[in-house]
């Protein structure tokens, strides 16, 4: 009797915990239900997207540039592939013009790999211009002496005695004009015609000229209407240390410097240079789904992408556009919203320097375009012709823009071997504004760097 009234609680323990067990069977089952449907477990935004085990099919839309409406176009391609791998049927690529593209969602398919690219940028220009730079030169009002003289109508008038050895004082007289100024002019005497005191008239046949023992010169010329005089013996320089053309241009450089009449600045030619660089390819960003997708908040089996969903590759004078999807999921809320984006490409500024002399004057070279990082195109697409990131043709430097999607275009080519000559001959001096010696202009030269390629859409199951 006792045994029998034992059996009564346990029973009821193992009663219980069969209901327990059913619960969390229940329970364990709704978890799974709900995490294949809500959005924060069945979409990976950071995924790689090889789930390649799993991809039965693949779908990509994208752009194409056509040069007799000068716009982009769109095509479409569809692949769905057999259990071992091998192509089961095929879309080849198909023109849409301005229609968009239609992926017609498969249906049991159970998760899909949504792969955004964006637009590649174009390449930087490489450009050259071509200018003049002061040069600072304690040399230049000395060195450019008689075309100074010349600009102030100057005129060095020398009066001097010397003997003759015999008793005799000659006096002789220098006079020269507008940049004509010899500086050895006290061997060139010139004599007076008439008689004065105790000077005799000396010609050529009265002796040997010789240097004079003093000097009396004085420069005249003309500033902004005003005569100015000043004499050489002023200037505190000696004449027994340097030639004599060297002892007077010195002078009269001083004698330049002193009024603060003359503002003397040399110019040299110089070209700055811009070597460019390619874009950068597009953003490639890949989501996958644990579960169906949807064309609408309706359910709809049909995904609608337009030209303006996939970025438009980079020109020289825009940059490259983003690639936006906009897809539905459906959890226990009902139909639910989402979006994959790839930005564009960034555009690289150039890179500059400036080049003095003709020995440092190079070819630029056109750098390649870049192709988008982690994306592969399915061999089973054909693409009516070779996909590629932008250059320019060797030998010919024929620009090819960008054709793969997202990527960026290569960088200007520029030769500029040619102008070098322009570096040697083109130096001139400024004289209070006024020009004196050879100017040159090469202008400038900037050749485009190449245009970047639109993104592209891919979904694959």
């Amino acid at each position: 009797m006792g045994l029998k009234k034992s059996k009564k609680p346990g029973m009821v323990l193992i009663l219980i915990l069969m209901i327990i067990t059913s619960l969390s069977v229940l329970i364990i089952g709704a978890l799974k239900i709900l995490t294949a449907t809500d959005s924060e477990f069945s979409a990976n935004r950071n995924s790689s997207g090889n789930n390649s085990s799993k991809i039965s099919g693949k779908f990509i839309c994208y752009k194409k540039w056509d040069n007799a409406t000068s716009s982009y176009k769109l095509y479409q391609q569809r692949v769905e592939y057999n259990i071992d791998g091998s192509v089961k049927s095929l879309s080849n690529e198909v023109s849409l013009g301005s229609n968009p593209c239609v992926f017609e969602v498969p249906n049991g398919a159970k998760g899909f790999e949504i792969t955004a690219i964006g637009g590649g940028a174009a390449g930087t220009a490489s450009t050259r211009s071509y200018g003049y730079e002061n040069v600072s030169s304690s040399n230049c009002i000395k060195n450019n002496i008689n075309e100074i003289l010349k600009l102030l109508d100057a005129t060095l008038y020398c009066q001097n005695e010397f003997s003759q050895g015999d008793g005799k004082i000659c006096e002789s007289l220098y006079k020269y004009k507008n940049g004509n100024i010899s500086f050895s002019y006290f061997t060139h005497a010139i004599a007076l015609k008439e008689l004065n005191d105790n000077r005799f008239e000396c010609g050529e046949n009265d002796g040997e000229i010789k240097t004079p023992h003093k000097e009396n010169c004085t420069l005249g010329y003309k500033i902004n209407g005003n005569e100015v005089s000043v004499k050489l013996s002023d200037i505190n320089v000696s004449i027994y240390n340097m030639q004599q053309a060297e002892i007077e241009k010195d002078k009269l450089a001083k004698l330049a410097k002193i009024k603060s009449d003359v503002i003397c600045t040399q110019k040299n030619p110089k070209y700055t240079i811009c070597v460019g660089s390619p874009g950068k390819a597009g953003d490639v960003t890949t989501i996958t789904t644990n579960g169906a997708i949807y064309g609408s908040v309706n359910g709809s089996n049909k995904i609608t992408i337009n030209a303006s969903d996939i970025g438009n590759g980079g020109t020289l004078s825009s940059g490259a556009g983003s690639t936006n999807l906009k897809f539905w999921y459906k959890n226990s809320k009902g139909y639910n919203e989402s979006k994959v984006s790839a930005k564009g490409g960034d555009k690289v500024a150039c890179s500059s320097h400036t080049i003095t002399s003709a020995d440092q004057i190079v070819t630029i070279e056109s750098q390649e375009g870049v192709l988008p990082s982690s994306f592969e195109l399915p061999s089973a697409f054909n693409f009516g012709g070779q996909l590629y990131a932008g250059y320019y043709a060797p030998g010919t430097y024929e620009a090819k823009n960008a054709t793969h999607f997202g990527a960026s275009g290569a960088s200007g080519y520029l030769n500029d071997l040619k102008r070098s000559n322009l570096l040697s001959g083109c130096q001139y001096v400024e004289i209070n504004g006024n020009k004196s010696g050879e100017t040159c202009n090469a202008g400038s030269n900037t050749i485009n760097g190449t245009n970047g390629a639109p993104g592209a859409i891919m979904i694959s199951w």
